[in-house]
This record gives C-alpha cells, sequence and structure tokens, in this order.
C-alpha cells in the first residue's frame, strides 16, 4: 500500500479552517474517498477530561487507556514530545485515501491555506510552505491556484484529482 496522502488547511484564527474541512469532508466523500482529519493542538488532548475514567486510569499508571464506545474508539498513550504527523498517519490511518489536517503549518504537507478579507492580513505560507492552494474571499495574486470560500466542488475536483486518482 502507498503512504497515505496528507493535505494540511492551515489559516490564522477564525478564517474558517474548521468550516472549510466539515464542508470539503462529504464533497470528497461522496467521491468515494475515505478520508480521514487530524487537528494540531498546541495543549493536552481537550477529550481527556480530568475527573473522566478514562483521566483516572492513566493517572492512576496505565501505559495506554483504550475508550470503547458504540461504533467508535479512542486512544491515550502517552508519547515522547509531540507525535510527527508522519508518525500518526503511518501508525493509525494508512487505510485511508486521504488525511485533512487542521494545522501544522511547520509540516512538510502539501497546504491549503484560507485567508478572509474580513481579518486584512496576508498569507502565513511563503514560497517555502509547500503552498497548493488558497481559500480566499479576496483578490490575490499568487502562484498557486485560488478558490472562493463557497467553491467547495471545484476544491473537492482539485485534490481529488491531485491525491485520490492514483489510489484507485
Amino acid at each position: 500500500m502507498s503512504v497515505t496522502p496528507v493535505v494540511s488547511v492551515v489559516g490564522r484564527s477564525g478564517s474558517g479552517k474548521t468550516t472549510l474541512i466539515e464542508r470539503l469532508l462529504p464533497a470528497l466523500a461522496a467521491r468515494g474517498a475515505r478520508v480521514a482529519t487530524v487537528k494540531h493542538h498546541r495543549h493536552r488532548s481537550p477529550v481527556d477530561v480530568p475527573g473522566k475514567d478514562s483521566w483516572r486510569h492513566a493517572r492512576a499508571g496505565a501505559r495506554a487507556v483504550v475508550v470503547a464506545g458504540a461504533g467508535e474508539i479512542a486512544l491515550f498513550r502517552p508519547v515522547e514530545g509531540p507525535p510527527g504527523l508522519e508518525q500518526i498517519v503511518r501508525d493509525f490511518l494508512a487505510d485511508m485515501d486521504l488525511v485533512l489536517t487542521e494545522g501544522f503549518k511547520e509540516g512538510p504537507a502539501p497546504k491549503i491555506e484560507v485567508n478572509r478579507a474580513a481579518q486584512g492580513l496576508d498569507l502565513l505560507c511563503g514560497p517555502g510552505d509547500n503552498l497548493m492552494a488558497v481559500v480566499t474571499d479576496r483578490d490575490l495574486r499568487v502562484d498557486v491556484p485560488v478558490f472562493g470560500l463557497d467553491a467547495i466542488q471545484p476544491l473537492a475536483d482539485f485534490i481529488a484529482a491531485r491525491f485520490l486518482a492514483a489510489r484507485r
């Protein structure tokens, strides 16, 4: 099996990264793609809530805690430093057709930057950041394709052509 491709959706806080991913997921799923997401979080897991049983198990010395529910599973396991995106994809998401990340601007994955006119700020990504597209409501002159905020189907087509066609 080939390496699962990763695309990072980046942008400033409040730019619409989460909304874009929420809208892209059904468009990519409609094309038959199995898509996973990874959210970059700078702090400890927002899921393993203090006081809950899983949190208590870990604090009592469990080396790993798995929470299993109706149709889903979550694993909490301490790691040395922040895990790399490549490790996460390799160890947990190898059976996916595509991984969309929210954040991971510093990583090597191709990036789609969301940039809103209301924020009035320059792009985060520069020439060396592997920028592959911009989603915006501004008239930007950049050397990559630019998609409007509502151009979900064209953006999904662009992603599918670049990353999914070879995996079929």
